[in-house]
């Protein structure tokens, strides 16, 4: 679906599901890497239960 939204620049969102140890946002245990705003090897982490769960399709690192 990323490929698919960013090939035909459709705005898609996706609804992300992982382990909450705490649920609110202390612990971050949930973590998910989104591209971050300092250049293209930049990151940053956003929490799940905190931050989400659903985030922008172009936003996350959907691989390592």
């Amino acid at each position: 679906m990323a490929r698919l939204s960013a090939k035909y620049n459709i705005p898609c969102e996706a609804s992300l599901e992982t382990a909450m140890p705490c649920g609110i946002g202390a612990c971050m245990g949930c973590t998910v890497k989104v591209k971050g705003t300092q250049g293209q090897e930049s990151f940053n982490l956003k929490r799940v239960c905190k931050d989400g769960p659903v985030f922008p399709l172009e936003e996350i690192i959907w691989h390592n």
